[in-house]
């Protein structure tokens, strides 16, 4: 039990080079008192949290919630006045369940969230819909809902359903079809639907634009065919959530500084690799092929 007092913090942190492995019999349970915080860093957790009085923050940092281990891998109790605030960073886990209350918030950066077929994002009873949520640069495996949602250059695989539409946004992203969100900019396969749409408009005499039933058959392959693929999409494999090198280029481009989608935004290997084919040109002896193979 982590019970940290009113207005104070509990962190349990690896040291540095390791990596405790934590097996769970019961969850570890975080009873959360206003202004407090509950930290968990660098560990690697073969068990779920639950956080039973939904009050304060819990922070995860760097830390791993075995997906299908334990399911779920996070659930607060549901409480009336709740003021629950999680930050999940650098991390995966499997499924999370939060209650929607009006003070709870979702805060997901760097991160995979998976339930592969099933719930990964939503409230306590897998259909109702989680609180607010901001995510960043993030994979999510499985279907989610929310109250509110602001996403910035997140693969979500399965589809998003946002109660409130009028509100937030969702950027450089890719959103699976049939999704009810806020409006959305530069997502795919929006954007790439928008695009074809453009060049046929761009053909007709006198141009106009394309109703909805001529814009369908259009977007109808577009939608089938373009969306992530990955190397691995289990847990425990070497090039897990990875990005596959002959996906989308729509979607390993598709960031707004022209990286990849999801999780491993952050290591701008699109740039890494154009500025290693330019240095090949340069200085590759005669008579070689470079090849490159991405680490897993």
């Amino acid at each position: 039990m982590l019970d940290p007092p009113a207005g104070n913090t509990i962190a349990i942190e690896a040291a540095d080079e390791r990596r405790p492995h934590l097996l769970l019999d019961v969850p570890v349970n975080v009873a959360g008192s206003a202004g407090s915080t509950a930290s968990l860093s660098g560990l690697l957790i073969e068990g779920s949290v639950h956080m039973t009085r939904p009050r304060g923050r819990i922070r995860l940092l760097h830390t791993t919630l075995a997906p299908f281990l334990a399911p779920p891998s996070l659930k607060v109790e549901a409480a009336a006045d709740a003021d629950a605030s999680i930050e999940i960073a650098f991390s995966i886990a499997g499924q999370l369940l939060v209650p929607n209350a009006p003070a709870s918030r979702l805060l997901l950066l760097d991160s995979i969230v998976d339930a592969g077929e099933g719930v990964a994002i939503g409230g306590l009873a897998g259909a109702d819909s989680a609180p607010a949520a901001s995510i960043e640069r993030s994979t999510i495996f499985g279907s989610s809902s929310f109250v509110e949602l602001s996403a910035s250059e997140t693969i979500f695989t399965r589809v998003v359903q946002v109660e409130r539409s009028q509100s937030g946004c969702i950027r450089f992203s890719f959103v699976p079809d049939k999704s009810r969100t806020p409006r959305r900019y530069r997502c795919q396969p929006d954007l790439a639907v928008d695009e074809a749409v453009a060049r046929v408009e761009e053909t007709l005499s006198p141009p106009r634009k394309l109703t909805s039933a001529e814009r369908k058959p259009i977007a109808i392959p577009i939608i089938r065919t373009l969306g992530p693929r990955f190397m691995a999409d289990v847990f425990g494999d070497p090039a897990y959530a990875q990005l596959h090198p002959t996906g989308p280029a729509e979607i390993a481009r598709g960031a707004e500084d022209g990286s990849e989608m999801g999780a491993f935004c952050h290591l701008k290997q699109p740039q890494r690799e154009s500025n290693l084919r330019t240095r090949f040109r340069e200085y590759l002896p005669f008579g070689l092929d470079p090849g490159i193979i991405y680490v897993t």
